[in-house]
């Protein structure tokens, strides 16, 4: 489902680049998470036709989808950051 809905975003580009745009804006929390989740949201209906609220689910799991994802980044550019330390040594300090 992520690549499907990740397609629909003609205007960022690849599906991965729409991946990479998506958990910059994730990292932490911002007005322009929600202008991100509205766009999506919008560029979905457009795309496959129906009720905004219809596909608000759909899009909620997209985008915890990439929260999670941005996390789990997150953590390991820390495990990166900080050498014989786990991930699980990481989360307990930050």
């Amino acid at each position: 489902m992520l690549n499907l809905i990740a397609d629909t975003l003609s205007d960022v580009g690849t599906v991965s680049d729409a991946r990479a745009t998506f958990i910059l804006r994730f990292q932490g929390p911002s007005e322009s998470s929600k202008e991100y989740f509205y766009k999506l949201r919008n560029l979905w209906t457009k795309a496959y036709g129906g009720s905004k609220k219809a596909h608000k689910e759909l899009v909620s799991q997209f985008l915890k989808g990439l929260r999670n994802e941005a996390a789990s980044i997150a953590t390991w550019k820390l495990v990166l950051d900080n050498p014989g330390m786990t991930p699980e040594d990481v989360q307990k300090e930050h």
